[in-house]
């Protein structure tokens, strides 16, 4: 089971985390698997929309750019991603649609500042805390979990940012016993080929 805290990311990171795990392969759920259990997710986190229905194509909007986010954090783990380039170019249609405006902190700071209070300002969120995650310097930290059937977002903090696992006892474990199976296996098929060969 995978807690919604495992190895959280930095306000206001966090949220795009959160974002991208709405799907729990491991758990089996996915909140994005209905406009009204999107809408109940983001009123637990305070949106206060449990009401509102999302239209579906506002659903569908939401389910991709989950998607193309996970690709680019899958490539922050494993330095490369599949559909890379296309991925790219599809977040960047998506968020075409959402302004945001730079404003200043009380301590005179520049930061982007979302100008919607609905579904279009959580879309904003997501993507300040994007571009305030590459200000500090942080944003590859953000991985998905190596274990292909894991695909969590977890929040690297090792020293070297060489973390490839959300859970090393858990996928990280799993991961290394797929491998010695998967070695052991080619082994006993070369020792047998041999065999056959004499």
């Amino acid at each position: 089971m995978k807690p919604d805290d495992l190895k959280p990311a930095p306000e206001p990171l966090r949220l795009l985390q959160r974002f991208v795990n709405t799907r729990s392969l491991m758990r089996n759920v996915d909140h994005l698997a209905s406009s009204r259990s999107f809408a109940e997710w983001l009123d637990e986190l305070g949106y206060g929309l449990a009401d509102a229905a999302l239209e579906p194509e506002e659903l569908e909007r939401l389910l991709r750019l989950r998607e193309t986010l996970r690709t680019i954090l899958v490539a922050h783990t494993r330095g490369t991603a599949p559909q890379m380039e296309s991925a790219i170019a599809e977040l960047n249609r998506i968020l075409d649609r959402v302004p945001l405006h730079v404003s200043f902190s009380s301590a005179g700071q520049p930061q982007l500042a979302p100008r919607s209070a609905n579904l279009k300002g959580f879309e904003e969120r997501l993507v300040a805390g994007a571009v305030w995650a590459v200000h500090a310097g942080i944003w590859e930290r953000l991985k998905v979990c190596a274990n292909k059937d894991c695909g969590w977002a977890f929040y690297d903090r090792s020293k070297n940012r060489s973390g490839s696992w959300c859970d090393m006892d858990m996928c990280g474990s799993r991961a290394k016993m797929r491998s010695y199976r998967q070695r052991q296996s080619s082994s006993a098929a070369q020792i047998r080929g041999h065999v056959g060969d004499n």
